[in-house]
């Protein structure tokens, strides 16, 4: 007489994005900001960030780029922005702390950033570049506010 055994899964399965409703089971792989995670816990669960080393393991260390940061953008580890000439990775997850704030960021690159002609409205960030009275250019020492 044959018997069935479930060997569970003897291989990866791509999963997509992290998506804290799902169930994920052993050797799922889900993209999580910049990084690719590996589900490792034995039993299936959901809702565990897959920065959480009890139920997952760090597979591949990425760089996913999103934009200029943005303060109401909640960002995750892996994520890179610019901010005041400069490129940040972010390495905790983070909403509302602006970069240079080490607990959150790693400084990337440093640089200056053009941004066109100045907008006395407009918030600057420092290293930002604008042109102002014809072919003067300024670059900021600081953040503005507009």
């Amino acid at each position: 007489m044959s018997q069935i055994i479930d060997l569970g899964k003897l291989r990866f399965h791509f999963a997509g994005d992290y998506d804290a409703t799902t169930m994920y089971e052993v050797n799922d792989i889900v993209k999580y900001g910049g990084n690719v995670y590996v589900y490792t816990y034995a039993l299936k669960a959901s809702g565990n960030l897959p920065t959480d080393t009890t139920y997952w393991a760090l597979m591949v260390d990425g760089f996913k780029f999103q934009s200029v940061y943005d303060n109401s953008i909640s960002y995750r580890p892996g994520d890179g922005v610019t901010h005041g000439g400069k490129v940040y990775i972010c390495i905790l997850e983070s909403l509302g702390n602006t970069p240079p704030n080490t607990t959150y960021w790693s400084l990337f690159a440093d640089g200056i950033q053009w941004e066109s002609e100045y907008v006395n409205t407009t918030a600057y960030q420092k290293n930002d570049v604008v042109s102002y009275g014809g072919n003067n250019l300024y670059i900021a020492k600081v953040d503005t506010t507009g």
